[in-house]
């Protein structure tokens, strides 16, 4: 049997930083006077109860060693359950999608594909086109993210999580994926902050700036 505490940590953990990042975009259409802003703060407290409830849940498992399997099952864990909760806002405020394109809207963002079932985007709330560009900036950061803040709680050093990524990492310079995604999370971020300042430069407002700079 395969022990899925210390996927069930990993997971409940990344669910407590999405919550957290909820209320970015509820800040933003709060400060507009827009009632969005509470689709986005009760997203943000659903996420956080079932992130913490899986995190406290499985505290025993933290400090295990993520074997190959386990690493697999957090990948598709993640790619399953973190759209699912970061489409909770698209189903319950603004455009008010159903369920499944809410979904798809997620996915589309968590993996930089870019597609859209949204018609009117420069119609939804300033938060939302936000929190679609936070997606798709998140997927984007992906694994990199996960591999420098949570994996090395659960003790796996070297190279298994990437290999689940599909990563040809036999042979590489750097042994070790924090020390990859450390580099990596400095430039995306970098990237992330010269497109911002391409933007406003060219005279966009510093929101949509943000907007298109989190976008692919």
């Amino acid at each position: 049997m395969v022990d899925l505490r210390p996927v069930a940590y990993v997971i409940g953990r990344i669910l407590i930083v999405l919550a957290i990042l909820m209320m970015a975009p509820a800040i933003i259409d709060w400060r507009a006077g827009l009632e969005n802003a509470y689709a986005f703060v009760a997203s943000s407290a659903l996420t956080l109860v079932v992130g913490v409830a899986l995190a406290l849940s499985t505290t025993n498992a933290l400090g295990r060693s993520l074997d190959t399997r386990q690493a697999y099952l957090l990948t598709a864990g993640i790619w399953v359950l973190v759209p699912f909760f970061g489409a909770i806002p698209l189903y319950i405020g603004a455009p008010g999608l159903s369920l499944n394109n809410a979904y798809f809207e997620a996915v589309s963002g968590i993996t930089t594909t870019g597609a859209t079932v949204i018609v009117g985007l420069d119609d939804l709330p300033a938060g939302m086109n936000l929190w679609r560009g936070m997606l798709n900036w998140l997927g984007g950061l992906g694994i990199a993210f996960i591999a420098m803040i949570f994996l090395p709680l659960m003790r796996v050093g070297g190279m298994q999580f990437f290999r689940t990524e599909g990563f040809d990492t036999f042979g590489k310079a750097l042994p070790r994926a924090t020390d990859i995604a450390r580099q990596l999370l400095v430039v995306y971020i970098g990237l992330t902050v010269i497109t911002i300042m391409v933007y406003a430069i060219i005279g966009m407002s510093a929101l949509d700036a943000e907007s298109m700079a989190l976008r692919p």
